[in-house]
């Protein structure tokens, strides 16, 4: 009995009704991109893939060059914008290895004539090298 009054006052859930609800007949659009991603696009995503796993220094810094290129491409209209997101994906791990690869170097640097420069004032302190 209760399974009646409950079918008899949600009209909309009994099956052959209509409930209103239409699917859209299209998707919706937009600025989607249409279009395949261009070989510069994915190009610059093997860089910036093989910048931390293969060659550091070389592909990031070729990576980020092409990034750079193929995003002024795509803004300027000559590449597709499809390529935009795998683009910028390889374009920041480029950037990101760089950074990272100046920011070790530096204190690696910085180490050595640390380490050598307490080592020099150590034996002039003793008065086994000179000045």
């Amino acid at each position: 009995m209760m399974t009646l009054i409950f079918w008899s006052k949600l009209p909309q859930f009994r099956p052959g009704l209509n409930s209103g609800y239409q699917p859209p007949s299209s998707p919706p659009t937009g600025s989607s991109a249409t279009g395949d991603p261009s070989g510069l696009a994915y190009a610059t995503l093997a860089l910036g893939i093989a910048s931390w796993v293969l060659l550091p220094v070389i592909a990031a810094v070729v990576g980020a060059i092409m990034g750079w290129i193929e995003l002024k491409n795509i803004e300027s209209g000559k590449s597709s914008a499809a390529g935009k997101t795998v683009t910028k994906i390889g374009f920041w791990l480029s950037v990101a290895n760089v950074g990272l690869v100046v920011i070790g170097t530096c204190l690696s640097v910085g180490a050595v004539v640390l380490f050598f420069g307490s080592f020099a004032a150590l034996m002039a302190a003793a008065g086994v090298a000179g000045a």
